[in-house]
């Protein structure tokens, strides 16, 4: 299956969304539990959404290696355009806005807010954002960033991982995949290749790299994965998405339980076993899929990386300006409009051409067949 599958596209732009909500409840005062731990949860469920990103990551690029008429090069180039040149935008945009309004004052958010933009930009703070690629402090001028390194370290590897594992059955890569993510609790305890920010460690890069894997699995079962659900009674539907559901949401409830790295890693694979099935589902249930293929849901997918990466610094300067002078409620749209709204410039104007251009330059790349 060659052609671009639309419902995973909406998937990843709603999912975006959610990262926005939830650094926008970030911000705030701590909601109360009875809304914290509601079924609303989905709206604002930032840390599992870059879970459905890895995943669809592992999807995604394996759906290219398998179709790719490039080698690795090419494969290389077009990854580090896609990737470098729209983060290289928007960094340097965030470095501007944090020079001009981190001497704005707030008061009474969460330390959250507080903990970011703050001292002076450095050199070294510079060279890292560039190179991304090594183990640095990324949380102060735009948290997402952590992920943007581990997603481009993973893809260095994953045609290596492909190449190895695609034709593995899945109970062996399943066993590899969590082997890699208990290798990085022994790491991370050891404190061998341990973050120096939010996950941002070469430790964690094999607990990331294992829900690319599933992503992979998931391509390469999907006709029978979609075949098998569509089999299944009406109930054990309902009760499968249920639990995928539940799990999504709610595995992150074992953090109450344990701080414990244990528990960390039981969560994230609570998460991606409640991905996995909401994949499955939106690939094979028809109204759902018809939904997601509206066109706004598809757009969302389309500018979701932007929106991911804009998002926080138009969030900072717009609580910096307007918190306490206009009510939340606007406050929230405000934010969510002008982050999609730079999203869409975004994309038009530079994620379009970095896609084209690599396309482009990657043609003497070409396998020989």
């Amino acid at each position: 299956m060659s052609k671009r599958i639309k419902e995973l596209d909406s998937i990843r732009g709603l999912a975006a969304i959610t990262v926005v909500i939830g650094h926008f409840c970030l911000m705030l005062p701590s909601l109360p539990d009875s809304i914290k731990f509601s079924p609303l949860r989905f709206l604002w469920a930032g840390g599992e959404a870059v879970i459905i990103f890895y995943v669809l990551s592992g999807f995604v690029l394996s759906m290219a290696i398998y179709h790719s008429k490039t080698n690795y090069w090419g494969y290389l180039i077009k990854r580090f355009v896609r990737i470098y040149i729209p983060y290289y935008v928007w960094i340097f945009i965030t470095f501007a806005l944090f020079i001009l309004f981190s001497p704005y004052e707030v008061t009474g958010l969460r330390d959250w807010y507080y903990d970011k933009w703050q001292g002076p930009i450095t050199g070294l703070d510079i060279i890292n954002h560039l190179v991304l690629l090594n183990n640095f402090f990324s949380d102060n001028y735009n948290p997402v960033i952590w992920s943007l390194a581990q997603e481009m370290r993973i893809s260095i590897v994953f045609p290596l991982l492909f190449l190895l594992f695609y034709k593995q059955s899945w109970k062996k890569t399943i066993l590899l995949a969590m082997s890699f993510s208990f290798i990085s609790i022994f790491l991370n305890i050891l404190h061998i290749g341990k973050a120096e920010g939010f996950y941002n460690g070469y430790a964690d890069t094999l607990h990331f790299t294992s829900m690319f894997m599933v992503g992979m699995l998931l391509f390469k079962h999907q006709e029978e994965l979609v075949r098998l659900y569509r089999n299944m009674k009406k109930l054990k539907r309902r009760l499968l998405i249920t639990l995928g559901v539940i799990l999504y949401l709610y595995s992150t409830g074992l953090l109450l339980i344990s701080r414990s790295d244990t528990m960390f890693l039981l969560k994230d694979w609570g998460v991606v076993i409640g991905v996995s099935i909401l994949i499955i589902m939106a690939m094979s249930n028809l109204k759902v899929k018809a939904i997601l293929n509206k066109s706004v849901f598809v757009y969302l997918g389309e500018i979701s990386y932007s929106i991911y990466l804009c998002h926080f610094p138009i969030m900072m300067v717009l609580f910096k300006l307007l918190y306490t002078k206009i009510p939340i409620s606007l406050l929230f749209l405000l934010c969510v409009t002008t982050a999609i709204l730079f999203s869409s410039v975004s994309y038009h104007f530079i994620e379009k051409n970095c896609i084209k251009w690599a396309k482009q330059r990657t043609i003497k790349f070409q396998k020989n067949v």
